[in-house]
């Protein structure tokens, strides 16, 4: 029943059933006789349950998860097992929160690093090129980079100049164009602001970067 839950993407909603009930108070929800309870939600794949125990994964008041466990039998949890799981859980919280935080921080190792790389190519006087593709290549070890474009604003010719472009891992040629109110890249120029924009492929509207064309990573 478990693979079948795992293949099939089984979730449950918080704050439904015994699972979701114990997710959103964080507290451990035993049912004896689960006919019994209105909120018990059934589960075709485990068509014996007759007792459930729903104990939160969690470190202080940060739900992380859920244990639960059912029996086939009436009565068959009581609230000797409720303490003996809820002991489990909270190692599991523990320890699900120490390997969080170690990612964490090598993530920041990485990007230190990054950045130690990429000062130490600034000192050393790269050609402009050189050090662009450096803080590339910095950049794609340590971020999820889809499109990277590095430009420059010209207010004599009020032209954009894309430096260095890369979309999908792939290089192309330097492009000169004039912006386009919204343009992304002139409304920083203009504001001295960072812009942070977290939307879906299909919600960005976003030139191709194909052989040559003129390009507008940044979204319009």
């Amino acid at each position: 029943a478990g693979q079948t839950m795992l293949a099939q993407g089984h979730k449950i909603v918080k704050g439904q059933g015994l699972v979701g009930r114990a997710s959103e108070t964080n507290m451990v929800v035993l049912v004896s006789d689960v006919s019994q309870e209105a909120g018990w939600l059934p589960n075709p794949l485990l068509p014996d349950t007759k007792s459930e125990i729903a104990v939160p994964i969690a470190i202080g008041s940060k739900v992380l998860g859920v244990l639960d466990v059912q029996h086939n039998q009436v009565h068959g949890l009581d609230q000797s097992d409720a303490e003996l799981l809820t002991s489990i859980a909270y190692q599991t919280a523990v320890a699900l929160e120490n390997a969080r935080l170690y990612e964490l921080s090598q993530e920041q190792v990485g990007r230190q690093a990054a950045i130690n790389h990429t000062a130490q190519a600034v000192s050393q006087h790269l050609e402009p090129t050189q050090l662009l593709e450096t803080i590339y290549t910095q950049i794609v070890q340590i971020m999820s980079v889809d499109a990277f474009v590095v430009a420059t604003y010209d207010p004599d010719k009020h032209a954009i100049n894309n430096l260095l472009v890369y979309d999908d891992g792939l290089r192309y040629p330097e492009v000169t164009k004039t912006p386009s109110p919204n343009n992304i890249t002139y409304q920083i120029v203009q504001t001295g602001e960072t812009i942070l924009l977290n939307r879906t492929a299909d919600e960005v509207d976003r030139k191709s970067v194909v052989e040559g064309k003129s390009v507008d990573l940044g979204g319009r």
